[in-house]
Formats: structure tokens, C-alpha cells, sequence
């Protein structure tokens, strides 16, 4: 069998650890390569939207659309909404101040998903800014859930590095493993969550998801791409072998 993984430069070590997975089942490993003629059993999409001239493939994990859904920002969220899929209050239209400070918090503040993607908490509008989103009254925590056709297959809770972080990242948190059958987030709300990968079409994906002090739960975004530690990449190979297996591609 012939797995062509393709990354994003944003997931490059998570995709580089893949390769490393799955080899030798990973023949080649292609970067920005677009236009270029593509024959392969199994396509792995890790978050990247290259195209090809000629793709010539049995099985695509996950489909160019469906990344695309994802990886586009203001697409994501306009699919959620579309979906039902409960996330935060949210402004589209920028070029329509109208309203603009009913997304306000007590600070002033709301968050700016911006021209380059990223989120930024403040209280003005740059050009090229794609949305902006109301902050959840009394936020209390976040997690990133991991959904696999249909399943949840890991649930960590984002636990901020000090106190006063309003946006959780990488670098200013630490991700604590929480059991599924026991946590905080209930069953509903991690149907949720696999509605939400099933709303862009994805097979899999990394769900962020917020509870407030209500109990009130909402998703904020969905990650075609996630970055995996150490035991959660062995959860995401055991899983695609096996949907790869179930296909009947060997």
C-alpha cells in the first residue's frame, strides 16, 4: 500500500511524526507541491489544502473540501452556524459596525478572528478581519477534543499556565488527559463535538469547545490539523489503520 501524508507548514512537526508512524506504509511525503500529478493508494490530509493536475487515489483522509472547510476560518464558522452547532455569539459582517458593541465584554473587548487566522482579544477592527465573536460570560473551562469517525477518541482540558489568560494557547497552557466516561463535558456535549467535524465533512479533527460556569457549552473552533503529543498520535495511526484495514486497501 502507497499512503502519500500531506501537511501544512503550521503542522509540520505533527506531520512529520506521522511519516515516522507510518512508515514504511508512508512512501513520500509532499510539501507544497501543487499542480503536480499525484498516484497514490491512500491520500492523508493533515490540514493541507494542496491540490494536483491528475490525483489518482482509492481513499482520501480527509478530502481536499472538507480541509478547505476547516482551514478557511470564516467558512468553519459559517458551516457551524449554518449546522446548529452551538458556538459563540458572532458578527459577520464587518463592514456593518451596527450592533458591533452588543460583542463586547465588561472590558470592551471581543475576539477578532483576523486576516491571517489568528485570534486576537481587543477592542478594534483591522482591515481584513473575518469575524468577530462575543466572549462567553463566565467562561470557565476549554478543552480540545479529538473526533474520529463518529468517535471520541481523546479529551484533554486546557489548563492556563496563570491566571488572567483569555485566550488559550500553546505556549500559556498545558493539556490535561480527562476521562471521556468521566468528565466534565457530558455525552451531549461531546456529540457535539462529533457533529461539529460532521458539519465540514471531516473524518477527523481536533474540537476546541468551552464550558462556562453554567454548564452552558459551545465550540469555537475545529482543527483539521491538530498538534498531537507522544501517546495521542498512537490513538490517531492505531485509528486510521484500522478505517484504512475496514476499506480493504492493503
Amino acid at each position: 500500500m502507497k499512503l502519500t501524508l500531506l501537511y501544512s507548514g503550521r503542522s509540520s512537526k505533527t506531520g512529520r511524526d506521522l511519516v515516522n508512524k507510518f512508515k514504511p506504509l508512508a512512501k513520500k511525503v509532499f510539501r507544497k507541491t501543487t499542480n503536480k500529478r499525484l498516484k497514490t493508494d491512500v491520500v492523508l490530509r493533515w490540514g493541507s489544502t494542496e491540490t494536483f493536475d491528475r490525483l489518482s487515489t482509492r481513499l482520501e483522509l480527509n478530502t481536499l473540501d472538507a480541509v478547505t472547510n476547516a482551514s478557511n476560518k470564516l467558512l468553519m464558522m459559517q458551516n457551524l452556524v449554518g449546522a446548529n452547532i452551538k458556538t459563540p455569539n458572532i458578527k459577520f459582517d464587518l463592514n456593518n459596525t451596527e450592533n458591533l458593541d452588543e460583542f463586547r465584554d465588561r472590558s470592551g473587548n471581543f475576539y477578532v478572528r483576523g486576516a491571517n487566522d489568528q485570534v486576537r482579544y481587543t477592542n478594534t477592527l483591522q482591515t481584513g478581519d473575518k469575524y468577530v465573536s462575543a466572549p462567553i460570560k463566565d467562561k470557565k473551562r476549554e478543552y480540545r477534543v479529538h473526533v474520529f469517525n463518529g468517535e471520541v477518541i481523546a479529551l484533554y482540558e486546557k489548563i492556563p499556565n496563570e491566571e488572567g489568560i483569555k485566550l488559550f494557547k500553546s505556549f500559556n497552557c498545558h493539556f490535561e488527559l480527562k476521562d471521556a466516561s468521566n468528565c466534565l463535558l457530558t455525552l451531549v456535549d461531546q456529540q457535539k463535538c462529533i457533529d461539529a467535524v460532521n458539519a465540514l465533512g471531516l473524518l477527523f479533527g481536533g474540537v476546541d469547545m468551552v464550558r462556562s460556569k453554567g454548564k452552558n457549552t459551545y465550540v469555537i473552533e475545529v482543527n483539521s490539523a491538530p498538534a498531537l503529543n507522544s501517546t495521542n498520535i498512537d490513538r490517531y495511526v492505531d485509528k486510521i489503520t484500522d478505517y484504512v484495514n475496514a476499506m480493504g486497501i492493503t
